[in-house]
């Protein structure tokens, strides 16, 4: 049946055959276990006492160290020697603002600061020593 279709749809169908019959035979030789029991978990607040420094180091590391690392990024993008100059520069900007917004989000909903300030400062570093081996070289 498969070479009667053509040989780019027979060998789709046999693939597809073969695919669903694999899938038919995990759903047949499946069981069900039964459900666990969890306790209700409750949101509870953080238990770590509040302090206004930490607001303010969680605002300027969203806003300030994702603004740097994002524009680093964006920059060493432009500065890729692969495609056309007017390409190059289109992406690089393109690519700030979403990453920005990428790293704010990350800033502000991670529960440890210290994990985005590593991963922002990575960026950073990683980016500047980019542009700064496209300008030496």
């Amino acid at each position: 049946m498969s070479m009667s279709l053509g040989s780019v749809i027979g060998i789709a169908a046999v693939l597809l055959t073969f695919s669903l019959s694999g899938l038919l035979a995990v759903f047949l030789s499946a069981e069900r276990r039964a459900d666990r029991t969890k306790p209700a978990r409750v949101a509870e607040p953080d238990s770590r006492p509040r302090s206004r420094w930490r607001g303010w180091a969680r605002g300027m590391t969203a806003f300030f160290l994702a603004m740097f690392a994002a524009l680093a990024v964006g920059a060493a993008f432009a500065g890729l020697p692969v495609g056309a100059p007017a390409d190059r520069v289109s992406i690089g900007s393109l690519i700030v603002p979403f990453l920005w917004a990428a790293l704010v989000i990350w800033a502000l909903a991670d529960r440890k600061i210290l994990r985005p300030v590593i991963g922002m400062v990575g960026a950073l570093a990683v980016s500047s020593a980019a542009i700064a081996w496209g300008l030496l070289a």
